[in-house]
C-alpha cells in the first residue's frame, strides 16, 4: 500500500514538473558499410524545407517534448538547419567514397552529376510517461538524381525511429535518435549515386 501512494506521489510530481526547451547537435557518423573508391563530381542542391522552422532566437525547432496526451509542451531545438545537417552528410559520405562534391543552391546544367533534394519533411515527437518516454521520428525527402541536366531517376527515401527511452531523454539520446535516422536515409542514396556516376 504505501508503494502505491509513492507511485501515485511520484506522478503527481512528475505531471507538475515544467518542461523546458532541449537544445542538441544535429550531427553525423560516417556509415561503416564499404561501398569502395569511386571517382567523379556531384554537385547537391537543398530545396527549402517545410519542416524545421525557427523561434525567436533563430534556433531550428526539430521535434516537439509532449505530455502523456501528446500534448505539446516544449521543442527539441538545434543551431543549424536541415539543410545543412544533411548536405554536410552526405558531402562527408560523397568525399570519403573519393568523389569531388560541393553543396550548390542550384545544380549547373553543365554539372556532370547532381543531385537534388526537395519536399524535406521531418517528425520528432517525444511522449512523457511515467517511467519512461515514447520516442517516434521519421525522415522523408525526395531525390533527383540528374545527368548535364537531365534528370535520370526521381525516388523517395525515407527513415523511421519508434523507440522507447529513459524518461527525461538526456541530449546525447536524442541526437543518437536523429543520426542514427538520416544514417539510415543515406544508406537509401549512396549506391543511386554510384550508379549514377558509373560508365554508362
Amino acid at each position: 500500500m504505501k508503494s502505491f501512494f509513492m507511485l501515485i506521489a511520484a506522478t503527481v510530481l512528475l505531471a507538475g514538473c515544467a518542461t523546458v526547451d532541449q537544445q542538441i547537435s544535429l550531427n553525423y557518423n560516417q556509415l561503416e558499410k564499404p561501398f569502395g573508391r569511386h571517382n567523379g563530381t556531384v554537385v547537391v542542391a537543398i530545396a527549402p524545407s517545410k519542416s524545421g522552422s525557427k523561434n525567436e532566437k533563430g534556433d531550428t525547432i526539430v521535434g516537439a517534448l509532449n505530455n502523456a496526451n501528446g500534448v505539446h509542451k516544449a521543442n527539441i531545438l538545434a543551431a543549424n538547419t536541415l539543410e545543412e545537417w544533411i548536405g554536410e552528410a552526405i558531402l562527408k559520405e560523397l568525399r570519403v567514397l573519393g568523389f569531388s562534391a560541393e553543396i550548390r543552391l542550384q545544380i549547373p546544367a553543365d554539372a556532370p552529376n547532381g543531385i537534388l533534394l526537395s519536399n524535406l519533411l521531418l517528425s520528432f515527437n517525444v511522449n512523457k510517461g511515467i517511467v519512461t518516454d515514447d520516442a517516434k521520428q521519421s525522415l522523408k525527402f525526395n531525390v533527383d538524381l540528374l545527368a548535364k541536366g537531365a534528370k535520370i531517376k526521381t525516388f523517395t527515401v525515407s527513415s523511421s525511429d519508434n523507440r522507447t527511452i529513459p524518461l527525461y531523454a538526456s541530449r546525447r539520446e536524442l541526437e543518437q535518435i536523429m543520426g542514427s535516422s538520416l544514417q539510415e536515409a543515406i544508406l537509401q542514396i549512396i549506391p543511386e549515386i554510384i550508379a549514377l556516376t558509373s560508365p554508362r
